[in-house]
């Protein structure tokens, strides 16, 4: 193992107009490594360091991220512990 430094790493999500039903990731990066073989996602090509990966489509979601009033995230929070407190 390399000592890249977190500067030096990459990860890259790509995905072609002829087939919008997969992205192909590659990466470097060990947290982003973890996090894809979490979801059950072994690589498809291993050189060095880097990972390439064949994820479907509906594993990558693109969104803003929401804005929370205070009172928002409050009752979210009493939500969850409710439902914590039901199991």
């Amino acid at each position: 193992m390399t000592d890249l430094t977190n500067e030096e790493r990459e990860t890259h999500f790509n995905q072609t107009a002829d087939d919008r039903s997969i992205w192909e990731l590659a990466s470097n990066d060990p947290v982003w490594i973890a996090r894809i073989e979490r979801l059950g996602f072994a690589p498809t090509k291993t050189r060095g360091e880097t990972r390439w990966y064949s994820v479907p489509d509906d594993f990558v979601h693109i969104r803003p991220k929401r804005q929370m009033s205070e009172a928002q995230r409050l009752a979210t929070k009493e939500r969850f512990a409710a439902a914590r407190d039901r199991n």
